[in-house]
């Protein structure tokens, strides 16, 4: 109850105003702590980080997991996420619902429960307010791109990781909402 009356809180502070979601600062200040802690819950069920869980993990830390997203998925969670990445969201807001969607959806070969409700709430007549979001986040990860990289690979100290964009990680939550074998 304590998950959808969130949820529930969250969206009666969004308003769209000229094609752009608004949400309140200090309503956004909270959701983004709210969408931090939801995000957390998975990676300690998981027992690992999302960005670990790729490489590292498997199906013992989907089933450890599964009873937070099944009540995230329930609970209005998945669908909050999709509506904050939208124009007018502050920007560390949106990363968080990328990250949080990016912990709903691993499941190894597929999270079918997630997927199919992403799938059937960004077909309303709405959602273009995240396709747009969507195609907003690449095209400023392209112009990172060329504008970083160039025709020259940056370098990297052996063992550390390039810096780049938290936005990037839409990429891969686009690549999780299309999977399954």
């Amino acid at each position: 109850i304590l998950i959808k009356k969130l949820v529930a809180h969250v969206r009666e502070n969004i308003t769209i105003i000229d094609g752009e979601t608004r949400l309140p600062p200090r309503c956004s200040r909270t959701t983004l702590w709210v969408i931090k802690i939801f995000r957390t819950m998975i990676e300690n069920k998981m027992g690992m980080s999302i960005f670990d869980r790729d490489e590292d993990g498997g199906e013992e830390q989907d089933i450890a997991a599964e009873p937070v997203v099944t009540a995230f998925n329930k609970n209005g969670v998945t669908e909050l996420c999709l509506d904050l990445i939208a124009d007018g969201v502050d920007d560390e807001l949106q990363d968080e619902a990328i990250k949080l969607c990016v912990g709903l959806l691993y499941k190894e070969g597929g999270s079918r429960a997630v997927q199919s409700l992403m799938n059937n709430y960004l077909k309303r007549a709405d959602a273009h307010l995240f396709w747009n979001q969507t195609r907003n986040i690449i095209t400023k990860l392209r112009e990172w791109h060329e504008w970083r990289v160039g025709d020259e690979l940056p370098e990297v100290e052996e063992g550390g990781d390039p810096d780049i964009p938290v936005s990037l990680l839409l990429v891969r939550m686009l690549q999780l909402m299309s999977e399954g074998h």
